[in-house]
């Protein structure tokens, strides 16, 4: 990062250094999350011409839902710079762990390759919320040195 070289350009831009790296470490988590987006892509199409029972498709839709709003919950907590809410957001991370674990249980109803397909979907939907749960603490840690200043 050309920015994190050249201290004159981060002070051009009226950016400290401790928004620079909070904003690198964001960045750095949302690629993971992508990582995970792509790897539930490749796990649907291995299973899409496959008759899932009703209940596992809405468990899916429903974690992955949830997943997305904790996301965009924690990117709001930071350009708000709410660490109350950021904090709330950390909870609900437990609710999508539940209904992911959930999903692997159900997924032992199916045979091998399409277990571990869905098993990856839910690990993958788990993990893009755990990722999610780290923003709102890299929100937290950051507003907490801001306050210090």
């Amino acid at each position: 990062m050309k920015i994190i070289q050249d201290i004159n350009l981060a002070e051009k831009m009226n950016l400290s250094l401790t928004m620079i790296y909070t904003y690198f470490l964001i960045s750095r988590i949302i690629e993971r999350m992508g990582d995970h987006v792509v790897r539930i892509a490749r796990n649907i199409s291995k299973i899409l011409n496959v008759k899932l029972k009703k209940e596992i498709i809405q468990k899916i839709q429903i974690s992955s839902n949830l997943a997305f709003e904790i996301f965009n919950r924690s990117i709001g907590s930071f350009f708000r710079k709410d660490i109350i809410s950021a904090n709330k957001n950390i909870e609900s991370v437990q609710k999508l762990e539940k209904l992911c674990e959930e999903i692997n249980l159900m997924a032992s109803e199916y045979d091998g390759s399409i277990a571990i397909s869905i098993g990856y979907i839910a690990e993958s939907i788990r993990r893009i919320g755990e990722y999610a749960e780290d923003i709102s603490e890299t929100t937290i840690n950051y507003l907490v040195g801001l306050e210090k200043n």
